[in-house]
């Protein structure tokens, strides 16, 4: 099973996240035996620290 998410959030400094994530579900039954995630980490970067954070 496939799923994307975009998730928003306000980080603690007031300025705002907002991110695409992929999650790769591997199902048996009815168990999740594993979960893989996929994100832009270099954007997930930037928009916690900032462009001046390098």
């Amino acid at each position: 099973m496939i799923v994307e998410e975009r998730m928003r959030a306000t980080l603690a400094g007031g300025r705002p996240y907002e991110n695409d994530y992929c999650f790769v579900f591997t199902v048996a039954g009815d168990k999740i035996r594993k979960v893989r995630e996929y994100t832009d980490t270099r954007k997930g970067w930037r928009m916690v620290f900032g462009e001046e954070a390098r």
